[in-house]
């Protein structure tokens, strides 16, 4: 399956995204392609993001669509994009703005102070990951080298 028909790709998520970071994926990408937008606008990249947001963010039809997902030859689980990339639940090409939001998201869930999903190590590697993609340089040099 090429990335112009994998859902998560043209959201820029991970397949383990959570429903959150794939919502805002899609609020910042469909206000970047909206029609109207004279400088941006896209109608037809438009679409199809509303049409994967419409089925990834349901459970049921996402459900149904990551069985599929699954038995296609091409689909790899291991998803190269990197272990930092995964961490943070996004896709190696998402936005930095995306990468932020899926940081203060998770970051939120797992720390320490948490009552009922509190995980500390999880809230480092979370801290780690953010550390190197939201810095120009950092990120730049960690995308080379998954090359």
């Amino acid at each position: 399956m090429d990335s112009q028909h994998n859902l998560y790709k043209l959201l820029l998520v991970d397949e383990s995204a959570h429903t959150a970071i794939i919502r805002y994926a899609y609020r910042f990408l469909a206000a970047t392609y909206y029609p109207v937008n004279e400088e941006t606008g896209d109608e037809e990249k438009f679409a199809r993001l509303t049409d994967a947001w419409q089925v990834l963010s349901d459970e049921d039809r996402r459900a149904a669509y990551d069985k599929e997902l699954e038995s296609n030859t091409d689909f790899d689980p291991q998803n190269q994009n990197g272990a930092l990339y995964k961490l943070l639940q996004v896709d190696s090409d998402a936005h930095s703005t995306v990468i932020r939001y899926a940081y203060r998201f998770l970051a939120a869930m797992y720390h320490p102070d948490t009552d009922q999903t509190a995980d500390a190590r999880m809230f480092k590697k979370i801290t780690d990951a953010w550390m190197v993609l939201s810095d120009e340089g950092k990120r730049a040099a960690y995308d080379a080298s998954l090359r």
